[in-house]
């Protein structure tokens, strides 16, 4: 295995990761199908026919979808818990939000959900569906393969498609969805999201796939909309063509959906979740360099995602490395599992990579540049940590440590060419507020350096005591004159 590879140049991921999904349903199709079926096993395979039925390249467009990964997921859990398997706390967690008593109650509600993807193929084929049970379910409502979205608030019941148009029951009345159609306001829509194109980049601004049971969404987020946040998003994927080219190809592969919320909204400014693969959200206002690194920086997330299909990194003897919530980052202000660790310092280094570039271009002028200056500084110190952590906490397999040790070989680089660049730890701290504006970061009046904030988070966020190494090595640099 070619570890360098697999990490930055594959684009096969993303194929092998549908194909992988494809098979999954399959699996499902033929458990269900199995004694003692679940409850609404039969409108599931007949819903199914319809779906494995179709058209390849119908099918392909509705099961890329981020949401179908998502369904597939869940159910290949639900149905190994009947068999006795332990479910993670992701599923607990839907389960919990599908107000299910047992998994088998969630199974049944989960199987009729799958009555989307159907729905979506009629849409994506141009063809008629009448569901033979209809789908009661919560608004909004993704239709997956599509840029379209029942949106609204409630419980709406879903007949089928009709003459491209979707039949729902709502309030009582039936009432018959096209997008291009005048609604009620305080009733049901079908709507068409807005898509941004950039050279082979396609994404789909669609904040209602993100709104499914557990995902921890919340329903009533705000969301920016209209023409300048798809102005700003296509700029941001302008610069990243122009300044990492080799992630844009990867973006263009692997994302198809992206929601944009206001900056002040949710406890994070972006988020990507490995149930929803090719989809992330962002925050706006944004400077679109910013931004671009945001989008780096959730592609990044997505990619590793993927590559984990290959194989797990960590040995299933050691801590939970996904839920063992045990170790300071210094990206966090809470402790974090080890995989949340290896994440960071995955996306951080082609972040580091895009400054890097954009930086020897000149093209940055004023704070922005400092605060250029300043990720310079600082990402390569906080890789420094979190590699150091890896090595003393993880018990990697034999996939993890060869992409590790790769992982860390390109984040000691970052420490060499920080210093070419002269972005040391004395470069004044600058951060981006939630206003969207660069700002130098304070302390009582004093302004504070990149090195100093560091220590500080350290010294706050380190309550195990890990890295006494590291605050040395940040004291250390602390103490040598500036450049």
């Amino acid at each position: 295995m070619d570890a360098g590879h697999l990490l930055w140049e594959d684009r096969t991921l993303y194929q092998r990761r549908f194909e992988k999904s494809a098979a999954a349903l399959v699996a499902v199709a033929r458990a269900v199908e199995q004694n003692p079926r679940p409850a609404d096993a039969d409108d599931f395979v007949a819903l199914y026919e319809v779906l494995a039925a179709a058209d390849a390249e119908h099918f392909s467009r509705v099961w890329r979808d981020p949401v179908a990964y998502h369904w597939v997921r869940r159910a290949v859990q639900l149905l190994a818990s009947r068999r006795g398997a332990p479910l993670s706390r992701f599923d607990r967690a839907y389960c919990a939000a599908l107000g299910a008593a047992n998994p088998d109650d969630a199974l049944a509600v989960h199987l009729r959900a799958f009555a989307r993807f159907v729905l979506g193929l009629g849409l994506v084929a141009g063809r008629d569906v009448a569901l033979a049970t209809s789908y009661d379910t919560m608004l909004p409502l993704a239709l997956p393969g599509t840029e379209l979205a029942i949106t609204g608030a409630g419980r709406v019941s879903v007949g089928g498609v009709t003459d491209g148009a979707i039949d729902v029951v709502h309030g009582g009345d039936r009432i018959r969805l096209r997008s291009e159609a005048a609604s009620p306001a305080d009733g049901p829509r079908l709507v068409r999201c807005p898509t941004v194109t950039v050279g082979e980049a396609r994404v789909v601004l669609n904040p209602h796939v993100f709104q499914l049971p557990g995902l921890g969404m919340p329903r009533d987020l705000t969301v920016t909309d209209g023409a300048e946040p798809q102005a700003n998003l296509a700029e941001a994927l302008r610069i990243l063509q122009r300044f990492h080219p080799l992630a844009f190809m990867h973006f263009a592969s692997a994302i198809g959906v992206v929601a944009l919320k206001e900056v002040g909204e949710g406890d994070f400014g972006t988020l990507s979740n490995s149930e929803l693969p090719g989809a992330f959200v962002c925050s706006l206002p944004s400077d679109p360099y910013a931004l671009a690194a945001d989008f780096i920086h959730e592609l990044y997330h997505n990619r590793l995602f993927a590559i984990e299909e290959t194989g797990a990194f960590f040995e299933a003897d050691g801590e939970d490395a996904i839920e063992g919530e045990l170790h300071y980052s210094p990206w966090r202000d809470a402790l974090r599992p080890l995989h949340g660790l290896l994440h960071a310092v995955y996306v951080y280094l082609p972040v580091y990579r895009f400054w890097s570039d954009s930086y020897r271009a000149n093209v940055h002028e004023g704070v922005r540049r400092d605060h250029v200056r300043d990720q310079l500084a600082r990402v390569p110190a906080q890789l420094r940590i979190g590699v150091n952590q890896l090595r003393r906490h993880a018990r990697f397999t034999a996939l993890g440590a060869a992409l590790f040790e790769e992982i860390a070989r390109e984040a000691s680089r970052t420490e060499d060419e920080a210093a070419e660049l002269g972005a040391t730890l004395d470069a004044a701290a600058v951060s981006l507020r939630a206003s969207g504006v660069f700002q130098a970061v304070h302390e009582r009046g004093r302004p504070l350096s990149v090195g100093e904030t560091l220590l500080a988070h350290l010294r706050r966020c380190d309550v195990r005591g890990e890295c006494t190494e590291e605050a040395a090595f940040l004291e250390a640099g602390l103490a040598r004159p500036p450049r």
